[in-house]
């Protein structure tokens, strides 16, 4: 099956709002900062300072028209496609 042109733009998409830094500089500062970041917006997020949206489509066979809405900005915030309601167990889980 071939995938719709719309899903191999999914690289440059997420490589807006970059701040100009190479990647080296800019895997350097990643680096040094994740831990501090992830305590900060953590702790924003469980008491409430930080809010954010999810917009969440279930059914992997909408997952093409989902990424065109994405794209036309019909959607809000991060785009999540829900392919399973549960955790399927494991075939080694027995």
């Amino acid at each position: 099956m071939r995938l719709p042109p719309i899903l191999s733009q999914r690289r440059r998409s997420r490589s807006e709002g970059r701040l100009g830094l190479s990647d080296a500089d800019g895997a350097d500062f990643a680096a040094e900062h994740y831990a501090d970041f992830l305590r900060e917006v953590g702790a924003g997020i469980a008491a409430g300072r930080i809010r954010y949206r999810e917009d969440i489509v279930d059914g992997l066979e909408n997952a093409p028209g989902a990424s065109i809405g994405m794209l036309e900005g019909r959607n809000f915030g991060k785009l999540i496609v829900r392919v399973a309601a549960k955790t399927l167990r494991c075939w080694r889980d027995g």
